[in-house]
């Protein structure tokens, strides 16, 4: 019996270094040489703009989204009245603003034909104003009609603020198109948020119309702009909201992109979230707002789809497509509890896709990043291969790769990395990947050829050590199973006596609420108060015992700690509790006051208490896979 134990084992052993070999064996990576770039135009004497006899109707969308990235869509319509024909077009833009605005794209079409992208560059600056030119690409002539369709994104837009009591999100941006024709008509919408409230009374001018999440202005014969005037002097709108949730910024993601042998690609993506809050507020944890969940866009045909944080698997769902794509598949991610401001949760979200056969080659598509509507602060893009050709074309930042190599299984088979790092990856630059490999059977040969050669002699070797191992085994894992109880052990106690500290602190915190907050404290009450934070105490000093003998593990330390770092923080908050309930006693806060701030430490309390029981779950699951039950 022993010895086919470890013939299980060494065998097991032995089919590791085989899969890491098979892993070594994959298709070279390169990288195609041909660059796409967005060319601006080189403004010619070619180049002629509208007369006065136009006529021009403007429509403009401005709309932020929960992470506060904010895009700018304008919808210009120009009738060609008589005027000579022309082929550009003019459109202003105040410095302050035009500093923010990280990426345009134009379109345009005469009236009843296809769009085609259009070149733009820059036209003209002053001290307050920047213009760009846009070449239309045909000469617009008498009685026709020329659309053109302006993108851009303004990602740090969003000023963010709080009072006692909400959250609020503003920013200032120019009332009109400033464009130097005359408008006919003018259509401005500024959109807040979806689930987000605006602020009627902070919205200015105050002659636009507000329904639901939007403010509109309908503008009638709007005078052409002068850029000779100063950027005080134009019509600024000042648009305002409130939102329960606190938005999420993305400040890392890094995405491995490895093929497999059987024509699969895997995708692992390490999504770093963190809950944004305004800069001049120290503290933000006592606050009602939160995040529930997070939406993401991965490939179109995304398989076999796992989301982990620290503590393991997290639900997800799918979701409508809202990113303007069919070319992904759209989840919704559920955080294990509310992310609350100024907090981070590390994701994790991973899936395999399939390569189209296509004459012998294999064809997959994906989004260089994982598909969310927010700046992407540093971005890294890891793509493993190995030994046969994969030639993929995509976005200009593919080109900016570093190249190295690495020796795995025993040193037999060589892959190449590719590492590409991005700061501040904006939603615009994140386009789809088209990659192409090839596999043939002779590669298939020559894979299992070379596993043939190391199997048979290692197998050998294996059954030979496992008698060897078979003599030994009670010397062998005696001392390691010693060990393995005594840590089981320590983890039960520390797990029961945490469950009695928990169940001290519910009580404590229902002490507080019924004789404290719901009538005026007494120093009977206060001293009860007392005795019972003493006895908590005295049980977590127990707890910091019982953590020591569980630093050996680095997994069981990093629970631990973090558990500490708790406490340290619930202790804190019940030492300004009784604080304030001094204070008041004392007559120098007013009730209303006193309420408000116990309140408020009880919250913090009880979002540390959220965090606490997550570790001990965390710690019940490593006591039942590991150390062999309850």
């Amino acid at each position: 019996m022993q010895f086919h134990k470890n013939a299980l084992k060494v065998i097991f052993l032995l089919s590791m270094i085989l899969v890491t070999l098979v892993e070594g064996i994959k298709p070279q990576t390169v990288f195609n040489e041909t660059t796409t770039t967005e060319s601006n135009l080189n403004i010619e004497s070619s180049i002629i703009f509208p007369t006065s006899k136009i006529e021009v109707r403007v429509s403009r969308i401005i709309e932020t989204n929960n992470y506060l990235y904010t895009w700018l869509n304008d919808t210009i319509e120009i009738l060609n009245k008589n005027a000579s024909a022309f082929n550009g077009f003019i459109i202003y833009f105040p410095k302050e603003i035009w500093d923010k605005i990280t990426h345009i794209s134009v379109f345009g079409k005469l009236l009843n034909e296809n769009k085609t992208k259009l070149e733009w560059n820059y036209y003209i600056s002053t001290k307050d104003f920047l213009a760009i030119s846009i070449d239309l690409k045909t000469f617009v002539k008498p009685d026709e009609t020329y659309i053109i369709y302006l993108h851009a994104e303004v990602p740090n837009l969003v000023r963010m603020s709080k009072s006692e009591t909400s959250l609020f999100f503003s920013y200032d941006f120019p009332q009109k198109v400033l464009i130097p024709y005359n408008v006919t008509s003018m259509t401005i919408e500024f959109l807040s948020p979806k689930g987000s409230s605006l602020i009627d009374n902070e919205i200015y001018p105050s002659n636009g119309s507000i329904s639901g999440n939007s403010l509109t202005y309908d503008l009638v014969n709007v005078s052409a702009f002068n850029d000779s005037v100063s950027v005080s002097s134009i019509v600024w709108t000042h648009f305002a909201w409130t939102m329960n949730e606190i938005p999420l910024g993305v400040p890392f993601v890094e995405r491995t992109i490895r093929v497999r042998l059987d024509g699969t690609v895997e995708i692992s993506d390490h999504i770093k979230l963190e809950a944004k809050a305004p800069e001049f507020i120290g503290s933000m944890t006592a606050t009602p707002w939160k995040t529930n969940n997070f939406t993401i866009g991965l490939a179109k045909d995304a398989k076999k789809i796992s989301v982990k944080d620290e503590f393991g698997d997290l639900e997800w769902a799918s979701e409508t497509n809202n990113f303007g794509t069919e070319n992904i598949t759209i989840i919704r991610i559920s955080f294990r509890v509310p992310i609350i401001a100024k907090t981070t949760v590390d994701i994790y979200v991973h899936f395999v896709i399939s390569g189209e056969s296509q004459n012998g080659y294999f064809d997959a598509e994906f989004p260089l990043a994982p598909k969310i509507n927010a700046t992407i602060g540093t971005f890294i893009l890891k793509i493993e291969g190995g030994e046969r050709n994969i030639i993929i074309n995509g976005p200009e930042i593919l080109n900016n790769q570093v190249k190295s190599y690495k020796l795995v299984g025993i040193g037999l088979s060589k892959k190449e990395v590719i590492s590409i790092i991005v700061s501040n990856l904006y939603p615009s630059w994140n386009e789809e990947i088209n990659m192409r490999y090839l596999f043939t059977l002779n590669y298939y040969l020559s894979t299992w050829l070379l596993i043939f050669i190391i199997v048979l002699p290692l197998t050998s070797s294996a059954l030979l050590l496992a008698l060897y191992l078979s003599k030994k085994e009670e010397i062998l894992y005696v001392p390691e199973i010693i060990e393995k109880t005594k840590i089981r052990e320590n983890i039960l106690k520390y797990i029961k006596q945490y469950e009695a500290y928990i169940a001290l602190d519910a009580q404590l915190e229902q002490f507080v609420r019924a004789k404290i907050l719901t009538k005026r404290p007494t120093r009977g009450a206060l001293e009860q108060l007392n005795k019972r934070i003493r006895n908590l105490r005295s049980l977590r000093d127990s707890l910091y015992e019982i953590s020591d003998r569980l630093e050996k593990e680095p997994e069981l330390s990093n629970i631990t700690n973090n558990l500490n770092e708790i406490e340290t923080r619930v202790e804190l908050s019940r030492e300004r509790l009784l604080n304030e309930i001094q204070r008041f006693l004392r007559g120098k806060i007013k009730r209303a006051v006193f309420i408000k701030r116990c309140k408020d430490i009880l919250k913090v309390i009880k979002e540390d208490s959220e965090r606490r029981r997550r570790y001990i779950n965390r710690l019940k699951d490593i006591l039942m896979v590991r150390y062999g039950g309850k």
